[in-house]
């Protein structure tokens, strides 16, 4: 049953099925949505003047649960007493991971991206040697990790953009190097996003960065193997989240939850992942977060390229997939914080012209800030130009400067790479 509810009277609890205009001219990634913050409401009084709840997925008018139940003495449906809106049970270790007003942007993309380059090519030489390390049957060290993440947590609280940016620098023969950082930068841009202290996302980013060390001690040819896997091979795989907990223990001071994030990355809310089956309530807080960042950057940077998908496609599965696999609430937000078109994503204007999003702004998920790198023909922009679409929501540019498409990788034959390793002398447009 839907109620037409002005949005100055929206209460945490309602669910949301309809707007006062199109959902594409809305920042709101999801087409219905249940209220669980004053700010998510703020954000609708902002650009609505009234919205349309369903009072059987939430809180009617009046704050109430509308309950119809069946009774079979009577043979027909009971209306009966409606219900207060009971508090959700949030579990204790949740709580920290609650949205709250984001942290300011401290420095420019264009300040960042030059000291965050150095520090990938720093952070990349550790994890090499991390590896070369354990193949050797050496130790971690884990005071040399924790000063790696500790750089690369304090580059993601200036601004996350520019070391989320470099994620696309991929090299086919390092990939698990690549996917290791990928996920550490993504896994600490979402520790932001959701409120963690430095202390908070230091540990959680050593886990993250450390994950996949197990994979050192499953055959190369399991690894590398395309197409599917038999069922000795699969079980020799999946053996790399038991393999990680064992390396990551017997190195000094890492930390419990790193090891508890290496064993149970793959583990899934219902029961059918792996090592152990564990369900939702058993997975730790911290893994669940990595198994969520994991999952995203191997379909969207897959070792074997043909078998990626685009982020748009990668995040429209897991949002299908969330209440079966995953913590449901977590890949909401998680969704929320890469936002419509994640960094990295190369888009097509009204104009014609092609950019490369560069950074987001949480209230302003359409009108991201691009490099543009190719002109209304498709030829190359020398030097590419910064340009921020939110300056544009007015007068006769606006309808110009919106986003058409997102493209795929390697269309009108853009390498991103090829931008994201060179000096590039960028200017600014307003």
């Amino acid at each position: 049953m839907k109620q037409k509810v002005d949005a100055n009277k929206l209460r945490k609890g309602m669910f949301v099925c309809d707007l006062d205009r199109p959902w594409l001219e809305s920042p709101f990634l999801f087409q219905g949505f249940l209220l669980r913050s004053h700010e998510e409401i703020e954000e609708i009084k902002k650009l609505c003047e009234y919205v349309y709840i369903d009072c059987e997925k939430g809180a009617d008018k009046d704050g109430n649960i509308l309950k119809i139940v069946f009774d079979k003495n009577k043979h027909g449906i009971e209306d009966k007493k409606p219900k207060k809106l009971r508090k959700p049970q949030i579990r204790k270790e949740e709580k920290k991971a609650k949205p709250v007003v984001q942290r300011p942007y401290t420095t420019g993309f264009e300040d960042e991206i030059s000291p965050a380059r150095k520090l990938r090519e720093i952070a990349q030489t550790y994890v090499e040697k991390i590896y070369n390390d354990i193949r050797a049957g050496k130790s971690i060290q884990a005071k040399t990790a924790r000063t790696i993440v500790n750089g690369m947590v304090d580059s993601i609280l200036r601004n996350p953009d520019a070391l989320v940016l470099l994620n696309n620098l991929r090299d086919r023969d390092d990939y698990a190097v690549a996917h290791s950082l990928n996920v550490c930068t993504l896994t600490l841009s979402f520790a932001r996003y959701l409120g963690f202290s430095h202390r908070e996302m230091v540990e959680l980013g050593i886990g993250a960065l450390l994950h996949d060390v197990g994979e050192l001690r499953v055959p190369e040819e399991v690894m590398r193997k395309p197409g599917f896997l038999s069922k000795e091979e699969s079980k020799l795989m999946q053996s790399h989240t038991v393999h990680g907990a064992d390396i990551l223990s017997t190195s000094k001071d890492i930390p419990a939850t790193a090891i508890e994030i290496a064993r149970s990355h793959h583990e899934r809310s219902k029961g059918q992942g792996y090592p152990a089956g564990l369900r939702e309530a058993e997975i730790t807080h911290f893994a669940r977060i990595v198994g969520i960042v994991d999952v995203y950057d191997s379909v969207t940077h897959n070792q074997i390229d043909t078998n990626s998908i685009s982020s748009t496609e990668a995040l429209k599965n897991m949002y299908n997939w969330r209440n079966e696999m995953f913590d449901s609430h977590l890949v909401e937000q998680f969704i929320q914080c890469l936002g419509i078109y994640p960094i990295g994503s190369i888009v097509e204007l009204d104009s014609g012209e092609v950019g490369i999003v560069i950074s987001i702004a949480l209230e302003r998920r359409l009108q991201p800030k691009l490099m543009l790198v190719r002109d209304e023909q498709k030829k190359p922009y020398m030097p590419p130009r910064i340009i921020n679409l939110a300056h544009y929501t007015e007068g006769d540019d606006a309808a110009r400067y919106e986003i058409n498409r997102v493209l795929e990788p390697g269309d009108f034959g853009i390498d991103l790479k090829s931008y994201l390793l060179r000096d590039i002398s960028l200017e600014v447009s307003h």
